[in-house]
């Protein structure tokens, strides 16, 4: 799943470090603080703190297990500035799953357990050196969903940078044998680099850009502007 992304799900801005409280407890069902950007502002904070956590994935460790309902995923980090960076963005997620603010939607998995998103419910506790999140439902089809996407944020953390642009496939209902792994195709772009970044798909950031066969590409990140340069033909076409 600001500064992996931001994994597993995607977000719209950052909460204020001074809002979370190391070893502090929330649920779908309490109040919970509501970054200011995750209420409806542009994705670019989001963005930026997933691309950081991508790009930190070394020195983060995430453990999942399969629960009656759903899954229980702890992920740590030794560094603390990692460490605030995973709290921040997994409490954009929740907000965003609350309020059904999808990111990611070009990502089959991601785009379906969002709309699934008002039977999942999802507690997080805050630690010393990371995050404990539990997600539960009553529907045994988004219980799979959201297995399939506890291993899709674990590959983000393995793979790194590598693994954001990977598609994830939609698990099948009933009882079938589980989807093979999806292949990252040759070209990965998702935007025009006019108004939404080839690279993820998101609105653009107009001070992020660089000069292309003669176009201006806008971008939504710095991390995105990066790379895109180094392979411009996996994400733009002509």
């Amino acid at each position: 799943m600001k500064h992996y992304a931001r994994l597993l799900l995607a977000s719209a801005g950052l909460l204020a470090l001074s809002t979370l409280t190391p070893g502090g407890s929330s649920s779908c069902s309490t109040g919970f603080c509501t970054p200011a950007y995750a209420q409806g502002g542009p994705n670019q904070p989001d963005m930026q703190t997933i691309h950081k956590l991508f790009a930190d994935s070394k020195k983060i460790k995430r453990t999942v297990k399969n629960i009656p309902g759903g899954i229980e995923a702890l992920t740590e980090a030794s560094d603390p500035k990692t460490v605030a960076l995973l709290q921040e963005h997994v409490a954009a997620m929740k907000v965003r799953l609350e309020k059904k603010q999808p990111m990611r939607m070009w990502d089959p998995l991601f785009a379906v357990l969002f709309q699934h998103a008002d039977k999942v419910k999802m507690t997080v506790t805050n630690t010393k050196t990371g995050v404990t999140i539990t997600e539960t439902s009553d529907d045994a089809y988004v219980v799979k969903l959201l297995q399939e996407h506890a291993k899709a944020v674990s590959g983000f953390v393995k793979d790194g940078m590598a693994g954001m642009h990977v598609s994830h496939p939609v698990p099948p209902k009933g009882k079938t044998t589980a989807p093979a792994k999806a292949k990252e195709p040759a070209f990965v772009g998702k935007g025009d680099g006019e108004k939404t970044c080839p690279v993820t798909g998101e609105p653009v950031d107009t001070a992020q850009s660089v000069t292309w066969k003669g176009k201006t590409v806008k971008f939504c990140c710095v991390s995105c502007k990066a790379a895109f340069t180094k392979a411009p033909e996996k994400f733009l076409k002509k």
